[in-house]
């Protein structure tokens, strides 16, 4: 994430006061990124890794919850966003296909799932 995304993730994180905790997929990057603040503001985590080591983070899952077997991405996305209230997501850039992040965007708006979307710049849309 780039400092704008994070410090807007962090904003948001705050903006809520009942948060039961707080999920996100286990990837480099932004994943990783949005655990260390998670951490920071002492929310609940609940990881779910996908099945790819590769692209994984390994973000500390002491305290948290942690999935118990890895899956495929866009199947671990989907369950991400499953009773979920709310979304936030942090892609590089404008969409595109055969983009994680973009697909768990996409599949959230299908479910109409409130969803703010940071760009690298800041812009929240």
């Amino acid at each position: 994430m780039t400092v704008a995304q994070k410090q807007l993730v962090a904003y948001l994180l705050t903006k809520f006061k009942t948060i039961s905790y707080v999920k996100h997929g286990d990837c480099l990057g932004a994943d990783a990124d949005f655990d260390a603040i998670a951490t920071e503001l002492k929310l609940s985590r609940h990881i779910f890794p996908a099945n790819i080591p590769a692209m994984r983070a390994y973000c500390d899952s002491r305290g948290a919850f942690l999935a118990k077997y890895p899956l495929p991405p866009l199947e671990r996305n989907k369950l991400i966003i499953a009773g979920s209230n709310y979304l936030i997501a942090c892609p590089k850039g404008p969409e595109q296909l055969r983009s994680g992040t973009w697909s768990t965007i996409r599949a959230a708006h299908k479910l109409n799932l409130k969803t703010s979307t940071i760009y690298p710049d800041g812009t929240v849309l």
